[in-house]
């Protein structure tokens, strides 16, 4: 129960990362230098708890060489997800961006899990399970389609419907926030495995994120070279530059720790309960300069329907 508890809570601080982001995505004038500040913060946050929490130096000398490669893929994972995300926002929409990596995520954790992919433990896909991860899918879109609702739709919706893009034109972006979803989910698996391989969470964390940062770099530093000018914006808030970092560091070190007990499966969807919620909370109030937009049956229904489905995937698993 307390790693349930401790998923739900680190997985509510995603949206309070989101909307910091966006503070310096407006400050830097680029999504990918924004991320990198952030990814940044964390890996220096991960070294310098090094003396706090140590790290098993002998074992990694060892476990280091010894792990698969694909452990080493949680940083490509994460940037895959960033990258994918941006595309599919001016394509998509805001609702369809959330809906398909949420579906991605939940059909690959089932099958990480069912199979026991990535050496992780073989928890079977069951009717239930099934029944579970459905109800958890259309209580994230539900709450995603209220919370939208009453925002500003982006450009291409108010076009004439003749200059709308088909169904059959945007498959291929609905298939790429699939894979972006399973990404994550194998992003998750892939640190768990890590953590547990090297016997250090922190070891994990700190490899995910520093992968993430050169990744990150090379993209900053090639899309500088052709802009070939400096970004602008309006001046943020102090902690705006640490606060989103401090919040993906916390989530990925608790991610690592949660995956060894509950499996991947059960900790995407318990990540996603709490990331709904925190969703909820932050409009309702209106945090960090979001609009303030009040629970409404509608949300809580679709709140309930998420807690029923992971309760379900739980209960089975």
């Amino acid at each position: 129960m307390f790693h349930i508890l401790l998923g739900i809570l680190v997985g509510a601080t995603m949206p309070v990362q989101t909307s910091i982001n966006t503070m310096l995505r407006r400050r830097l004038g680029s999504p990918f230098s924004a991320t990198l500040v952030s990814f940044f913060v964390s890996t220096v946050l991960l070294l310098c708890a090094i003396p706090v929490v140590g790290l098993p130096w002998e074992k990694l000398a060892v476990s280091a060489f010894d792990a698969p490669w694909w452990a080493y893929t949680g940083g490509l994972c994460g940037v895959f997800g960033l990258v994918g995300n941006i595309l599919l926002m001016t394509r998509l929409g805001s609702v369809q961006t959330i809906i398909f990596p949420v579906l991605g995520q939940i059909l690959m954790g089932l099958l990480i899990d069912h199979f026991g992919l990535m050496r992780s433990d073989v928890n079977p896909l069951t009717l239930l399970r099934v029944a579970g991860a459905a109800l958890v899918l259309g209580g994230v879109v539900t709450v995603a389609a209220a919370r939208m609702s009453g925002k500003a739709l982006p450009a291409q919706s108010l076009a004439h419907e003749e200059e709308r893009p088909s169904a059959l034109s945007l498959l291929p972006w609905r298939l790429l926030g699939v894979a972006m979803g399973m990404a994550g989910a194998v992003q998750v698996a892939a640190n768990g495995y890590l953590g547990q391989h090297a016997e250090s969470p922190l070891f994990s964390a700190i490899v995910s994120f520093g992968g993430g940062v050169l990744i990150l770099a090379s993209i900053v530093l090639a899309l500088g070279l052709l802009k070939g000018s400096a970004p602008k914006g309006d001046a943020v808030p102090w902690w705006s530059w640490i606060g989103g970092g401090i919040s993906g560091a916390i989530y990925v070190f608790s991610n690592v720790i949660i995956t060894g007990v509950l499996g991947t499966g059960t900790t995407v969807i318990v990540f996603l309960l709490g990331m709904t919620l925190g969703g909820v909370l932050v409009d309702h109030f209106g945090l960090l300069g979001a609009r303030r937009a009040a629970i409404n049956w509608v949300k809580a229904l679709g709140l309930a329907a998420v807690i029923a489905g992971a309760a379900l995937i739980k209960g089975t698993g």
